[in-house]
């Protein structure tokens, strides 16, 4: 094990705060719509770790079963993977009661081997991948390959995977690419990364020298996501850093199948960042202070709920025939995932109405707001 893997079980990182914060938020509700679906749930850590930090703070494992157990008893399998002995004997003792329950499953492999083994295990089960690695390896986009390709078959299947950026510029290695002694080593690294993100896309981005870092990182994980595309039809990603002012440590990818779960890891995503962050800013302001940084928070909500009632128009405007209120707000986190929330939407839907901008005329043909609702801008309204 390196000493950062070592390290990292000390306590959580601020990264691992939010990480785990979406994947906690997350599971709940996500486990409340795939429960009706009356199939087997499969929910799979390729890199599981512990379980728990020396602090007792809980690692994904954890998470996981807790929720699992509290919305869909006995109607779930958890499998996690270690590759380190060490993280795999700590894990076991961690989720020994939901071992003994035969629920949870460790495993003492590598991610590659369990993907390998995924692909001839999985039948019909609601599919729940969790992939969060120490680095960019042991997840080949060739191993992904068969578990997203359910999906065309009509099987319930999403995948939350975190890119470590750090790592990506290591592998990339850009500088060291033009020193002839490191061409071997380098290439090494640079084909390592071609099989996560299946294929040399990433080339071009990560070693442009008039890109700055942060370009770079965004560039490729939209060429990922792009791959992901292909399988599944709503993809979106959320950048996690310690403060805002510091460096992206990680790229929170997520994808599935259905227009409701992208609005869900929306809202997730953006009540975990946050939080977390106005949090972190909390304890650099004088306590005095505090109550005057959170109405700046309050301000910011009002600008965007604002920039919202300007655009939710132009939206309407763009489809023929009309939308619905509910397939509006897909489109619009779509183009604008984490930006405004579902709740933010719907009242600034209600103020145009108000303010007779916007007709609303329900299935019936009557008058009123509900997500069946068809929005139509006031003077192109059919009543």
């Amino acid at each position: 094990m390196s000493h950062y893997q070592h390290n990292f079980f000390e306590s959580k990182k601020p990264w691992s705060v939010i990480k785990d914060m979406v994947l906690a938020n997350y599971i709940e509700p996500y486990l409340k719509k795939v429960r009706n679906l009356k199939r087997p749930i499969l929910f799979v850590d390729a890199f599981a770790g512990r379980g728990v930090f020396e602090d007792r703070e809980k690692g994904s494992p954890l998470i996981i079963c807790e929720a699992a157990e509290r919305w869909v008893p006995g109607r779930y399998e958890a499998i996690f993977a270690n590759k380190e002995r060490d993280d795999h004997l700590v894990l076991e003792q961690t989720i020994r009661p939901y071992i003994e329950k035969k629920t949870a499953q460790a495993l003492h492999t590598d991610a590659a081997t369990l993907l390998q083994m995924l692909n001839q295990k999985v039948e019909d089960h609601v599919l729940f991948l969790y992939i969060d690695p120490f680095g960019l390896s042991g997840f080949d986009f060739e191993l992904l390959r068969p578990l997203l390709e359910r999906v065309r078959r009509g099987h319930s299947t999403e995948l939350l995977v975190n890119m470590m950026m750090p790592d990506l510029h290591r592998k990339a290695a850009r500088e060291a690419s033009t020193k002839a002694h490191m061409k071997k080593q380098t290439l090494t690294k640079q084909e390592a990364l071609d099989k996560v993100f299946g294929g040399q896309y990433w080339r071009p981005i990560m070693l442009d020298p008039d890109l700055e870092t942060d370009e770079r990182e965004r560039g490729v994980i939209e060429k990922y996501m792009n791959q992901l595309r292909g399988y599944m039809r709503f993809v979106v990603s959320c950048p996690v850093r310690a403060r805002h002012e510091t460096r992206v440590k990680y790229y929170i990818t997520f994808c599935s199948r259905h227009p409701d779960a992208m609005g869900l890891m929306n809202d997730t995503m953006l009540a975990a960042y946050e939080k977390y962050m106005f949090s972190k800013e909390a304890e650099d302001v004088p306590l005095f202070h505090q109550d005057d940084d959170h109405e700046s928070w309050k301000l910011a909500r009002r600008h965007l709920a604002h920039e919202l009632y300007k655009i939710i128009p132009e939206y309407i405007q763009r489809f023929d025939p009309r939308r619905s209120r509910r397939d509006l707000w897909d489109a619009i986190v779509e183009d604008h995932f984490m930006d405004y929330r579902k709740a933010e939407y719907h009242a600034a839907v209600e103020r145009l109405v108000r303010d007779k901008k916007v007709v609303s005329v329900k299935p019936d043909g009557t008058l009123g707001l509900n997500d069946k609702a068809i929005l139509y801008l006031s003077h192109e309204a059919p009543i």
